[in-house]
């Protein structure tokens, strides 16, 4: 299948519990040219690598909030990400996929369709997008709330 999208390198960044076997698969398969281990990165290291990346992927099966996505769109990456938690508001047709999680034909296919269409997404409309979730934007969201609320007694 690397053949579908072989102009493209995975970066796997982090080092939770499946990391030595995720390097053990890559390394016994045709796989392993197309796949880079960063291990964990923070600050401007990761900063550097949304930059650097044409889309961001992460199809874990349950996501407390998402943060990883805001920062992806923040750095105007389109996304892929999994049907679970709050995620289905962050991700919509505007700035990414969605896949159930699990799904492992449905992640190929969103991958190798946002191999295509990554270019396609309006940078602005993806920041934007990331923007709905800032703190100055919940903020004024919570005052809007407390303000209706004081003037519906």
């Amino acid at each position: 299948k690397a053949s579908r999208i072989s102009e493209f390198r995975l970066k796997i960044i982090g080092d939770g519990p499946e990391l030595h076997n995720l390097k053990k698969i890559a390394d016994s398969s045709d796989l392993s040219n197309y796949i880079e281990f960063t291990g964990y990165l923070k600050g401007e290291c990761l900063i550097k690598e949304y930059l650097s990346a044409d889309f961001f992927i992460l199809t874990s099966y349950s996501e407390s909030f998402g943060m990883v996505y805001l920062e992806a769109l923040s750095s105007g990456l389109p996304v892929i990400g999994t049907n679970v938690g709050v995620i289905p508001e962050i991700i919509d047709e505007t700035v990414g996929v969605l896949v159930e999680p699990g799904n492992i034909q449905q992640i190929e296919d969103a991958i190798v369709k946002m191999s295509k269409q990554y270019t396609t997404y309006p940078k602005h409309k993806l920041i934007a997008k990331a923007k709905e979730f800032s703190w100055e934007t919940i903020a004024d969201q919570y005052i809007q709330v407390y303000e209706n609320a004081i003037g519906a007694k």
